[in-house]
């Protein structure tokens, strides 16, 4: 049942990292869905992939991602992407608003969200991390967030890791291996 799995999203980058993290084929439907302006990340995924099960009438996946900054009490959480789009996909606006603030710690967090037919199933990842003062790409710039976020242990920004280095501890890595274990226990 894995290979054939309907992987929703329109963003086509989220899609080809989630086909490597998974290591079997899927099917990428490129559609937007409609995004309830809510807090709770679980609330925006399930009715995400409430509406990509009644639109595809198979089993289907999507995945949503939040950041939460410590010294904004968890803001801007789901509301993230509004941030960067806001930038053009830059973390400049984000640094602009953390100038002056010491307590940098934030946390990434991705929802995977999975309906089988039946119901819905979430699997979250986390990392925990700090904020750059700079944008710190390298070379490989990554999504919006990637080039000021520095997970705990490293000294580097998940853009300037190589994509074994940021998905050795990635949010994205642990939510998706969440999924696989359920899928395999399930015998699927």
């Amino acid at each position: 049942m894995k290979a054939g799995l309907t992987f929703v999203t329109g963003n086509k980058a989220k899609a080809e990292d989630t086909k490597r993290l998974l290591g079997f084929p899927i099917i990428v439907e490129e559609v937007e869905l409609d995004e309830i302006q809510e807090l709770d990340l679980e609330k925006v995924a399930l009715h995400k992939v409430m509406q990509a099960y009644k639109k595809f009438k198979t089993p289907v996946f999507i995945d949503d991602v939040g950041f939460y900054i410590e010294a904004w009490q968890g803001f801007p959480g789901p509301f993230i992407k509004w941030i960067l789009k806001s930038d053009e996909g830059s973390s400049s606006l984000l640094l602009k608003m953390l100038e002056g603030v010491k307590q940098r710690k934030a946390t990434a967090k991705l929802a995977v969200a999975y309906h089988d037919g039946k119901k819905a199933h979430i699997f979250i990842g986390e990392v925990q991390g700090s904020i750059a003062e700079t944008i710190r790409a390298g070379n490989n710039f990554g999504f919006g967030w990637d080039a000021v976020f520095i997970p705990d242990g490293f000294n580097k920004t998940f853009g300037e890791m190589t994509f074994e280095e940021k998905h050795s501890v990635s949010h994205r890595r642990k939510a998706l291996d969440k999924f696989k274990e359920y899928l395999d226990s399930q015998g699927k």
